[in-house]
């Protein structure tokens, strides 16, 4: 199961996209993806600032998540009954993987290059913003403009 887009980036043909009505949500609430400092979304998946977030039809990320996988479970429980299937995998992140998506390369990074904070999409920075207020530190409530860019270049060996 993959809640993540596919393709693209890995080298082969192969391009599964998001469902098309989270890609309709995007267009017009693009903070539902990861965003860089310089504004760039990275629409390969969707921000853990939204996982509590009703921007979905009125559902939060983890509520998709949650009916998608047990509707599934429903509708193949003879598959399981009988041990057809008998594990699932899932990719909640770019590639599959279940990373903070740092280094996308739809923005120009290259490997081995440094990543980079993928933390400024509204919901997120509401999150930091909330956190840090709580524990008295309002210098914190902004994301780091000093960590350096995927862009800048990339390590040399």
């Amino acid at each position: 199961m993959s809640f993540h887009e596919c393709g693209g980036n890995v080298g082969d043909d192969v391009c599964i996209p998001l469902p098309h009505w989270v890609a309709e949500i995007g267009r017009s609430n693009p903070d539902i993806f990861f965003t860089d400092r310089e504004g760039r979304r990275n629409p390969e998946c969707l921000s853990w600032g939204i996982d509590k977030e009703r921007v979905l039809r009125g559902r939060t990320a983890v509520e998709v998540y949650f009916d998608y996988m047990r509707s599934f479970r429903v509708e193949f429980d003879e598959f399981f009954e009988d041990g057809i299937i008998s594990m699932i995998e899932v990719g909640l992140g770019p590639c599959g993987e279940l990373r903070y998506p740092s280094n996308p390369v739809k923005h120009g990074w290259r490997y081995p290059g440094v990543g980079e904070f993928q933390c400024y999409d509204q919901n997120l920075l509401k999150s930091l913003r909330k956190a840090a207020e709580a524990r008295g530190h309002s210098f914190w409530t902004r994301g780091p403009d000093n960590a350096g860019s995927s862009s800048v270049g990339t390590l040399k060996f």
